[in-house]
């Protein structure tokens, strides 16, 4: 993820450098580039933890969520833009996950037809 995420502002800072663009480009730009790498770090964390006891299993370390300090939550520019949306929808889903998962242990977890009834 993050050698990709590198790829993609080396393009963005070379196409800067050579054309100069508006400062609301770039904002639009580097939120793309940066929100889409936070989006694909929220699907990694649900995805591994769907592997919680098989060998593809990985512990996240503790710094793995650092990138979530740039989050800009009040952003008026890019409330309605796709990338940032979808980005905010698996952050969300993800914190509740982890805080039902601090309430309740996996036997708890109510099924489909309990739901329904």
């Amino acid at each position: 993820m993050d050698s990709l995420k590198n790829i993609r502002l080396k393009i963005y800072n070379e196409f800067v450098q050579k054309t100069k663009p508006a400062n609301s480009f770039k904002y639009i730009a580097e939120a793309n580039i940066n929100y889409d790498y936070f989006s694909k770090k929220e699907i990694y964390i649900t995805a591994n933890e769907r592997r919680k006891g098989s060998d593809s299993y990985h512990n996240i370390p503790q710094d793995f969520y650092n990138y979530r300090d740039d989050i800009n939550f009040g952003s008026d520019v890019l409330r309605s833009y796709f990338p940032y949306y979808r980005f905010l929808f698996r952050y969300f889903d993800n914190l509740a996950m982890e805080d039902i998962m601090k309430k309740i242990t996996f036997n708890e977890i109510p099924s489909a037809t309990t739901i329904v009834k």
